[in-house]
C-alpha cells in the first residue's frame, strides 16, 4: 500500500498481503549495495545473485529490517516469481473471530502452497474502506452480525484452472458454514480484483 523503494523495503522488511506464499523481503533478497553508516562511508557489496548461498556469513542480512541503521541501501537484487496462471479470491464474513486460527490451520493443511493470501479486517475497517471509495462493490450488507472479514487467495500454475481452484475453495469452506454457530456466515468469490480492491483500500488507509 505504501509503494516503497527497493532500499526502503530492505530497511523495513515488509511481507505484504501474500506473505504466506512469497514470504518477506529477507527471504527473497539475493544481494545489496550499501553505503555503510560507519565513519568511512564505505560502499559494500554483500551477497551474490544466486538463490543458494552457504559459502560464508550472510552479511547482507544485517541490513534487513534495521531501518537504515547499518547504512543506506543503494541497489538490491531480488528473486522474482512467475505470475500465477490462475487465481481465485474469496472474502469470508465471520460470525466468530476466534475461529481464525482453526481456519488458517485447515486451509494450510488442505491447500499447502496454493494458499497465497490470508488477511483480515474488522467491520469498522471494512465500512471505512467502502465509505472512502464509493465505487467499490459491497460484498456483504451492513451490520449482519459479522465480527470479522477474512480475505483468501488460492493461486496456481497452468496445471490448474479457475474452476478447480474454486472447487477446492468450496470443499474446504463448506464445513465451516454448516450447523448452528457456524463461524463462516457468508462467502463472496471473485476471479478478478474486486475483493482485493476493498482490502487494499483498507490497507492504504491504515498505512
Amino acid at each position: 500500500g505504501a509503494e516503497p523503494t527497493e532500499g526502503g523495503m530492505v530497511g523495513a522488511n515488509p511481507g505484504g498481503a501474500r506473505f504466506l506464499r512469497y514470504a518477506d523481503v529477507r527471504r527473497n533478497l539475493l544481494s545489496i549495495e550499501m553505503v555503510s553508516s560507519a565513519a568511512d562511508g564505505a560502499v559494500l557489496n554483500l551477497g551474490r545473485d544466486c538463490w543458494k548461498q552457504n559459502d560464508s556469513v550472510d552479511l547482507k542480512q544485517l541490513a534487513v529490517g534495521t531501518g537504515g541503521a547499518m547504512g543506506i541501501v543503494t541497489a538490491a537484487t531480488l528473486a522474482l516469481q512467475p505470475r500465477p496462471a490462475h487465481a481465485v479470491t474469496a472474502l469470508l464474513a465471520l460470525g466468530d473471530v476466534m475461529a481464525l486460527d482453526r481456519l488458517l490451520v485447515t486451509f494450510g493443511r488442505d491447500w499447502g502452497m496454493l494458499l497465497a493470501a490470508f488477511g483480515g479486517m474488522s467491520p469498522a475497517a471494512y465500512e471505512a474502506a467502502l465509505h472512502h471509495v464509493p465505487r467499490l462493490r459491497r460484498p456483504f450488507p451492513v451490520d449482519a452480525g459479522h465480527q470479522y472479514f477474512l480475505l483468501l487467495e488460492l493461486s496456481a500454475g497452468a496445471a490448474f484452472d479457475g474452476a478447480m481452484l474454486e472447487d477446492a475453495l468450496a470443499g474446504t469452506i463448506s464445513p465451516f458454514m454448516e450447523g448452528d454457530g457456524a463461524p463462516v456466515l457468508g462467502v463472496a468469490v471473485d476471479h478478478h480484483d474486486g475483493l482485493w480492491a476493498v482490502y487494499l483500500h483498507f490497507a492504504q488507509k491504515m498505512s
